[in-house]
């Protein structure tokens, strides 16, 4: 089995923002940076685009503003609703 290039990028994103938690971005930012310093730049280039994953990947998983629709949920039965024949048959 072998992967591109793209999925090697989100699978190390996933795993630095497991592994590093809130400052993962940060992280693999400075080693893009150490990388490019000593003139590796297609490394600097790998990296920069895990962190920019990385970041993107946190956006998304922003907790919602509301809470989710639940859908096909039965309401409670009421002392109400007990008595209804279509619920004791």
């Amino acid at each position: 089995m072998s992967i591109t290039a793209d999925e090697a990028v989100v699978m190390f994103a996933r795993y630095c923002r497991a592994r590093l938690g809130k400052t993962a971005s940060q992280k693999v930012r400075a080693k893009a940076q150490e990388l490019k310093q000593r003139g590796d730049t297609d490394g600097h280039d790998i990296w920069n685009k895990v962190a920019e994953e990385i970041e993107k990947g946190s956006k998304s998983r922003q907790l919602p503003t509301s809470p989710p629709v639940r859908a096909n949920v039965t309401p409670p039965i009421t002392a109400e609703r007990a008595t209804e024949p279509a619920l004791c048959d």
